[in-house]
């Protein structure tokens, strides 16, 4: 046994202890201060290390005292005393992982007999041998103080393990802890243990040249290296010290470099821009600061928070944020509401979607090549003969009724508006509301009005189009209010001239096939239901329903009654559907006429293929007939 024990505990020669340690890189509070411990023989008391979270402790630590000098211990799970010093054991077994630490002590305590394997037997080994053989030749470094569960309800027991290791054997000890997190906890106990307390601060320079290696490709490196001025100036306005975070944001722009067009990337000025805005925005997500709502309302938001001028700073979030970043146009769209939804949120880099974008934007637009609606929208950007003739542009396709897209329609209406209230068009806001609702009625009556969409869905339409939202101010807001209001209506009377040939469809489906019926006109988690949500079957004649519900196969009846009673759940028929409950009431009617005139099994069948639903509605009509 003996021989196992000393070939696992074989050490470097003590005369190493006796060489005076040197480090070299950046001249930091941290550096001076552990150059100067580590050269210390038995210093009496430990070092705690600090910081925000991310900040690098762990890596400036590690960087500064190297493998070679030092024994490793992460205190994260550890729940016991014994925790502690079986992991200081583990990381003083040289070159052996912790799961072979376990294998050698087995090894050893077979060699003394089964009864001694594992069961305990570290702590025998802790207490006879280490004593005898472990010398304080290097540094001992505890990382997460605050992530042991001892921390919890054990702090003196925790402590008190590290001390031993300080007061008894002598060792130089470094914890290493997010302070901030256990500040008021500690400052109570620290005292007894530790002589010295080191905040570090985040070495951007040297971390971003590390992240730099990371970025597998060529290209993308090179684009970051020079823009590195550019990401270190957002940065260094952000406030933000967590270098996870800066890491993110330069693998996030390495990623925007590999999407980008090169007709774009010639453009230094444009591509400054979008880097600033870009980046101020993805540190302030990835911080917390801002969610997706906040992101993709930032402008509306932020113009809120001015008007109320009885909010305090601290409850004006965005204006926070915009108020740290100078250089950076927070509130601005060189990149789109749904690029930065995309990339930022849900972490996808669309190159098509991002070209179509940079395109319109000022660095490159054509006017030849760009939507009317869009070049008077940016006639604070553009050149006057642009600007003129995307005016004229546009008052042609309102007098051609050539749009028809109706987001498109919505930007041209609340353009108008405000040529209007600036006097560029001669006339009141009541006339051209009239005109604009006359333009919705012509499209109408030559039925070029899209319909409302059949399937249900959260409609942003009269919010935004094409990633830019309508230009509307308070002047204006009624008027375009109302022309939305008729532009729906309008819709929804060009989905209803669409109701007859969808109801043949759904006869066609009762006769030739009901097993698509169900995820016709009911929802379900598949299938596209798209008539789920559409009153419609009141358009159907209630004796035309139940002939081509009985005239198909028997054997898919009872899909018909499931897809009734499934259309109907959740309150439908008080909702969306409600004009449905008159047609309804008289289809239950129809159907017990038709059970009356059968007999035998052919009434009982009637009878079984009655949906739930029919019952649910007398018991709601009982009472108003009493």
């Amino acid at each position: 046994m003996r021989n196992i024990l000393n070939r696992v505990m074989r050490r470097k020669s003590s005369d190493e202890e006796s060489a005076v340690k040197t480090y070299s890189g950046p001249n930091t509070p941290l550096a001076n201060y552990l150059a100067y411990y580590s050269n210390l023989k038995s210093p009496g008391y430990a070092v705690l290390i600090t910081g925000p979270w991310g900040v690098g402790k762990t890596y400036q630590v590690k960087q500064l005292i190297p493998d070679s000098e030092s024994y490793f211990v992460s205190l994260y799970g550890i729940d016991t005393v014994d925790g502690i010093h079986d992991a200081v054991l583990a990381s003083c077994l040289p070159s052996l992982n912790a799961s072979e630490y376990v294998s050698t002590i087995g090894e050893v305590g077979k060699a003394m007999g089964d009864k001694y394997a594992l069961a305990g037997f570290a702590n025998s080994v802790w207490n006879v041998f280490l004593r005898q053989r472990l010398k304080p030749d290097r540094t001992i470094i505890f990382d997460d103080l605050e992530r042991s569960s001892l921390w919890t309800n054990q702090k003196s027991e925790l402590l008190g393990a590290i001390n031993h290791y300080v007061e008894h054997r002598g060792f130089r000890v470094i914890v290493i802890c997010h302070d901030e997190r256990i500040a008021d906890q500690l400052a109570e106990l620290k005292e007894k243990t530790f002589g010295h307390t080191v905040m570090v601060e985040p070495q951007i320079h040297a971390a971003f040249e590390a992240f730099l290696t990371d970025i597998q490709d060529k290209f993308a490196q090179d684009f970051v290296t020079k823009r590195k001025s550019i990401i270190e100036e957002v940065w260094s306005q952000s406030e933000q010290s967590s270098l996870r975070i800066l890491k993110h944001v330069i693998n996030d722009v390495a990623r925007l470099r590999l999407i980008m067009k090169d007709r774009h990337l010639e453009n230094k000025d444009a591509i400054e821009h979008i880097i600033k805005f870009f980046c101020a925005l993805d540190i302030e997500v990835r911080a917390g600061n801002l969610t997706r709502d906040l992101l993709l309302n930032r402008m509306k938001l932020h113009i809120a928070e001015r008007m109320d001028r009885n909010n305090q700073d601290d409850i004006r979030p965005l204006s926070k944020i915009i108020s740290k970043y100078s250089s950076s146009d927070i509130t601005g769209s060189i990149l789109s509401d749904e690029i930065l939804e995309s990339t930022l949120i849900e972490g996808r880099f669309d190159s098509e979607m991002l070209a179509a974008w940079l395109d319109q934007t000022p660095y490159f637009i054509q006017a030849s090549d760009t939507p009317p609606w869009l070049i008077v929208m940016k006639f604070d950007e553009l050149d006057d003969e642009i600007i003129k003739e995307g005016i004229s542009r546009m008052q042609k396709q309102f007098d051609e009724r050539a749009v028809t897209e109706i987001g498109e329609f919505l930007h041209i209406a609340a353009l108008r508006l405000m040529m209007v209230e600036q006097g560029v068009i001669a006339h009141s806001m009541e006339e051209e509301t009239s005109l604009c609702t006359t333009y919705i009625d012509d499209l109408l009556a030559t039925k070029r009005m899209p319909p409302k969409p059949l399937e249900y869905s959260f409609d942003r339409l009269f919010e935004a189009y094409g990633g830019y939202g309508y230009w509307v101010s308070e002047v204006a807001r009624p008027h375009f209010r109302a022309i939305c209001e008729h532009v729906d209506q309008a819709r929804h009377q060009a989905l209803e001239a669409t109701y007859p040939s969808h109801a043949a469809e759904i006869l066609r489906q009762l006769k030739e096939d009901q097993a698509s019926i169900f995820k016709t006109i009911s929802p379900t988690n598949s299938g596209s239901n798209t008539l789920a949500h559409v009153p419609i079957l009141n358009h159907i004649p209630v004796n035309s329903f139940l002939d081509a519900w009985l005239s198909g196969p028997r054997s898919g009846w009872r899909q018909t009654t499931m897809a009734l009673d499934n259309r109907y759940e959740h309150g439908q028929l008080d909702r969306n559907l409600s004009t449905e409950r008159p047609w309804l009431i008289d289809l239950d009617r129809e159907m017990n006429a038709r059970i009356d005139k059968e007999t035998g099994l052919d009434a009982f069948r009637l009878k079984r293929i009655k949906p739930k639903i029919f019952s649910e509605l007398q018991e709601i009509e009982a009472p108003d007939q009493r």
